[in-house]
Order: C-alpha cells, then sequence, then structure tokens
C-alpha cells in the first residue's frame, strides 16, 4: 500500500522532480480549458495544465470556481494551482495552510504495518487501530485520510512552489506517518531547498526500510552531490 499510493519515480542526479503529467495526453488549449473552468468542468490534469502554462489569465475563472467546489480536495487542488498563479490574495493560501495545521499539529501514527526488516506488510498497524478506537474515529476515513487525503494535501503544498511552503514541509518531515514525511520530502525537492537535505536524510534514517526509500528518492532531484550521496547511502 505505502508503495502503491505514493511510489516516486527513480531520478537521475539533479533532474528536476517528476510532475503529475499524464504520458500521451495531448496539450489543450488554454483559453479552451478557461472556458471548461468557467463552465464548471474541471479535472485534476486541466488544472494541472493551466499551472504549467502559467496561465495567470485562469485566475479569475478559477476564482469563481474556489467557493464553488463541493469537497475539500477539490478546493485544495483550486488552491494550489492559483497560489501557484500567484493570485493576488492570500485566501487560497491560507485555505491550504488551514487543510495542513491538523495534519502537522497531530500525532497520529503511521497507519501501515511493517516487520522487522522494516519491509511493508499488507496490514494496518496496530498502533494506528488503537489510536483509531481511542479517538473515537471511523475506521475507514481514517484509513483514507492518513494514506490518500493528508498526503495529498502536502502534496499540493509543495506543488505551490511557494517559498513559504518550505517550513510546514520541514515541520511535515517529522510526522511519524511516512507517507506524509515522503509527500514533504518530494515539496522540498521541487521548492530546492537544500537546507533540507540533512532533514530529509534524518527522516529517512528513522524510517523502516520500505518508507526510507520514499523519503530518500527526492534527494536524486537535487543538483548538490551531498544529496546524491546521501541518497545512496540510505536507498
Amino acid at each position: 500500500m505505502l508503495l502503491a499510493l505514493a511510489a516516486v519515480a527513480q531520478p537521475q542526479a539533479g533532474q528536476p522532480a517528476p510532475s503529475v503529467k499524464k504520458p500521451g495526453v495531448k496539450p489543450l488549449n488554454v483559453q479552451e480549458e478557461i472556458a471548461n473552468v468557467r463552465a464548471g468542468i474541471i479535472t485534476p490534469y486541466g488544472l494541472y495544465f493551466l499551472g504549467e502554462s502559467e496561465a495567470r489569465e485562469a485566475i479569475p475563472a478559477l476564482e469563481e470556481q474556489f467557493p464553488l467546489a463541493d469537497h475539500e480536495m477539490d478546493k485544495a487542488q483550486i488552491a494550489q494551482v492559483l497560489v501557484l498563479l500567484k493570485a493576488p490574495n492570500d485566501t487560497y493560501w491560507n485555505y491550504l495552510v488551514k487543510l495542513i495545521t491538523p495534519i502537522l499539529d497531530g500525532n497520529a501514527p503511521d497507519p501501515i504495518a511493517f516487520d522487522a526488516q522494516g519491509k511493508e506488510l499488507p496490514d494496518v498497524s496496530p498502533a494506528f487501530e488503537a489510536w483509531v478506537d481511542a479517538n473515537r474515529l471511523d475506521p475507514p476515513s481514517a484509513w483514507q485520510n492518513a494514506t490518500i487525503v493528508y498526503p495529498g494535501y502536502i502534496m499540493l503544498l509543495g506543488e505551490t512552489e511557494d517559498p513559504r511552503a518550505v517550513s510546514p514541509l520541514r515541520r511535515a518531515l517529522a510526522s511519524p506517518n511516512y507517507l506524509i514525511a515522503a509527500q514533504a520530502s518530494e515539496g522540498l525537492a521541487l521548492l530546492k531547498d537544500d537546507g533540507a537535505i540533512p532533514l530529509i536524510v534524518d527522516a529517512a534514517r528513522r524510517a523502516p526500510a520500505s518508507a526510507a526509500r520514499l523519503i530518500a528518492e527526492p534527494l536524486g532531484y537535487f543538483a548538490n552531490p551531498d544529496a546524491q550521496a546521501d541518497r545512496k547511502s540510505v536507498v
């Protein structure tokens, strides 16, 4: 589950962090995609396309749709693109911060079980089950949040490419949830935060072997030769 949900590509030294662009998808026309947004036809790839196209002319349409989105993840994806496009309104940045603050302040254990060698097991960790029971949470919802939703919010924060994300992403590296730490590592690589390299290494060395590889892989995106050596020492 860990590697299936959040695996990253094997990078070459110094190469850019991978994008979510889907291979083989025909590039869109910016104006057509803006028209789709205005019509309420919003897809993750369409949002990605507008962000990568630096289509600041899409800001008004995205701002119109932001309050109309029904789900937090939908709003978060729109907010991420608006921050990336440098919309002159802190509403969208503040929304992302609001979503991740409980994650950073929380103490939920990692949801995935590992064996004595650090290999991922197809089981829920006993510590996570106990935490869910103690907090009287719905187990399926708690699992989805821990494995998909919360790591997704951290991923979106990094993809804003906003320097303000460095501090919360560094905090997220210390999360006991290794999926969150892995997404924080990738976000810091996207932001080219060389100062985070030793923090990423420390986070990887604290994690079980399967999770350590996931956290350390983004070190391959840094041009810094020390990051390459550190990655090899962990992976």
